[in-house]
């Protein structure tokens, strides 16, 4: 009877502590710094497809908590390279700008989901990847574009 009151108040415990886990999730630390490393994008209609790639990284954004801030600074030199049927037509350099692209304003977590809301919109990103040293986001403005991030936290 005793080995049966225990297990039973094992089995309670268990339950409860899966219970509390699922009622607060835990949201990743992504305050401070981070670096972009590495940005990629692809677009695919049915003759185009395009893929750009990084090529000179000296691009930031910051995050600061209470109040979720984010900010935006720097710039990254994309390469694009452009194919209809298959076959080369263009290659092209775009600079992206931090600034400009991520605006100043707020960030949101909300399960892999990160919101940035700017002065003029709201872009969703998720998150792939995210531990004390890096990030990693994917971001689809439409059904036929990708672009992915790669981030390292400098502090």
């Amino acid at each position: 009877m005793r080995t049966i009151f225990i297990l039973m108040v094992g089995i309670l415990f268990l339950t409860a502590c899966k219970g509390d886990d699922d009622n607060n999730p835990v949201t990743p630390d992504i305050a401070g710094k981070w670096k972009v490393t590495k940005i990629t994008s692809e677009m695919t209609t049915s003759s185009i497809y395009a893929i750009g790639e990084g090529i000179d990284y000296n691009g930031y954004m910051t995050f600061e908590s209470n109040p979720n801030k984010v900010f935006g600074e720097g710039e990254v030199l994309l390469e694009i390279k452009m194919y209809i049927d298959g076959v080369l037509v263009e290659t092209m350099q775009q600079t992206i700008s931090l600034a400009n692209q991520f605006e100043t304003g707020q960030w949101e977590i909300s399960g892999n989901n990160l919101t940035l809301s700017g002065q003029n919109s709201d872009v969703t990103m998720t998150i792939t990847e995210i531990n004390n040293n890096t990030m990693k986001l994917t971001y689809t403005p439409t059904d036929t574009n990708v672009v992915k991030y790669e981030f390292t936290r400098i502090n």
